[in-house]
C-alpha cells in the first residue's frame, strides 16, 4: 500500500491539470466535436503504433545484452524497458535507472555489464538524435524564424543543450585526460561561485562512466553489424515519433495533405528542442502549452489542442499504464526491494557529501 504521494508528484499532476485547462477552456466543445471523428479502431492503431516506438528501444537493449548473454530474451527486454519508463514517469529518471539495473540483475545479466549496456544504448541514441534534429533544424530554420520569432531562440538553446550533453559524454570517454580536465574546471568554478562540490564523488562518477563505455566498447565494436543495426533502429524510432502528430491529425480528419508531412516533422522537432531548454522532469505543463503554440501556426487552435491531448496520452500516459501493468504481473520486480535500492542510493549520496 502506498502511504503517501510525494509532493513532487502532486505538483506535476497539478501542472498537467492547469496546462490542460488553460489549453482547452475556451473551446472544449470544438475539441469534443473533433474527437467524435476518432473511432475505437483508430485509437487502438495509434496505441500499437506508439508502443512499437518503445519496442524498438527494447530491441536495441536486447541486441546489446545478447552479445554476452545469449539466453536473454526479447520479452525480458520489453519488460525491462516499459517498467523503466513507468518508474521514470512516476518517480523521475534517477529512480528509473536504478530500477533498470535492478531488473537486469533479476533477469540474470551480469551487474558489471548492465551499466555498460544502459550507457552504450543512451550514447548511440543521443548521437543519432543530435544528428537527426540538427539536419531538420538547419533545413527548417527560416520557417522557424518566420513563424516563431522569440520561441526559436528556445529551440536553439535546446539544440545547444543536446549538443553539450552529447559532446560531454563523448569527450569524457574518448580522451583519457578528460577526467582531470573536468575536475580542474569544476574546482575553479566552485571557487568563483558559491557552490559546494564533492570532488571525490565527481571523480568516482567520471571513472564509472569511462569504465561503462570501455566495457561496452570492447565487445560492441567487435560486432559492427549489430552496432549499425542499432543506429538504423534509432533512425526508424525517431522517425516514427516525429511522424506521430501527422498520423494523429489524419485520424482526426483534419484538413491536411501529404505535402504537410515535412512541416509536421519540422514543428515536432521544434517542440522537442524548445522543451529541452526547460529543466523540468517530463516537461509537465510546459510541453502541452508549447505543443499547442507550435502547431497553431498550421491549424486552428482548438485543432492543435485536440492534437495535443491525443499526443500526450500516447507518448506519456500509454507507456506509463503499460509499464504499471507489467510491474503488477512481473515476478522479477518487487517494489519493496526497489525502494530499498533507492534508499541505498540516497544513503550513498548522503555519505559522500
Amino acid at each position: 500500500m502506498i502511504k503517501k504521494i510525494p509532493w513532487k508528484t502532486i505538483l506535476l499532476i497539478l501542472l498537467v491539470i492547469i496546462a490542460l485547462y488553460y489549453n482547452i477552456k475556451d473551446y472544449y466543445l470544438e475539441i469534443l466535436q473533433v474527437l467524435d471523428d476518432l473511432s475505437i479502431l483508430s485509437i487502438l492503431i495509434l496505441i500499437i503504433y506508439t508502443t512499437f516506438y518503445y519496442i524498438i528501444q527494447a530491441i536495441n537493449i536486447w541486441m546489446l545484452t545478447t552479445i554476452n548473454n545469449k539466453s536473454y530474451t526479447l520479452k525480458q527486454a520489453i519488460q525491462n524497458n516499459f517498467i523503466t519508463l513507468f518508474i521514470n514517469n512516476v518517480f523521475f529518471i534517477t529512480t528509473g535507472k536504478i530500477a533498470q539495473l535492478y531488473l537486469f540483475n533479476k533477469q540474470g545479466v551480469d551487474p558489471k555489464e548492465a551499466p555498460s549496456i544502459v550507457f552504450i544504448e543512451f550514447i548511440n541514441y543521443q548521437i543519432t538524435l543530435l544528428i537527426y534534429y540538427s539536419v531538420v533544424f538547419l533545413l527548417s530554420i527560416r520557417f522557424y524564424f518566420n513563424n516563431f520569432s522569440y520561441e526559436t531562440y528556445l529551440a536553439i538553446l535546446g539544440l545547444i543543450v543536446t549538443l553539450v550533453i552529447t559532446l560531454a559524454n563523448i569527450f569524457i570517454v574518448a580522451l583519457p585526460k578528460s577526467q582531470t580536465i573536468i575536475r580542474n574546471c569544476l574546482t575553479r568554478i566552485a571557487k568563483i561561485l558559491p557552490i559546494k562540490l564533492n570532488i571525490e564523488k565527481i571523480d568516482t562518477s567520471l571513472a564509472e562512466m569511462i569504465r561503462y563505455f570501455n566495457n561496452g566498447k570492447d565487445y560492441l565494436f567487435k560486432h559492427k553489424k549489430r552496432w549499425l543495426l542499432i543506429i538504423l533502429n534509432n533512425v526508424i524510432r525517431i522517425s516514427l515519433l516525429l511522424v506521430l502528430p501527422y498520423i494523429i491529425s489524419k485520424f482526426l480528419n483534419l484538413a491536411i495533405t501529404l505535402n504537410d508531412l515535412t512541416t509536421f516533422i519540422s514543428l515536432y522537432v521544434f517542440v522537442n528542442l524548445a522543451l529541452s531548454s526547460f529543466p523540468i522532469p517530463g516537461k509537465h505543463g510546459v510541453s502541452e502549452s508549447f505543443f499547442v503554440i507550435a502547431f497553431s501556426c498550421i491549424m486552428w487552435e482548438y485543432e492543435a489542442a485536440t492534437l495535443m491531448i491525443i499526443w500526450r496520452l500516447l507518448t506519456y500516459y500509454t507507456n506509463t499504464i503499460i509499464g504499471a501493468i507489467m510491474v503488477i504481473f512481473n515476478k522479477d520486480i518487487k517494489l519493496g526491494e526497489l525502494k530499498d535500492k533507492r534508499a541505498e542510493s540516497k544513503i550513498e549520496k548522503a555519505v559522500t557529501k
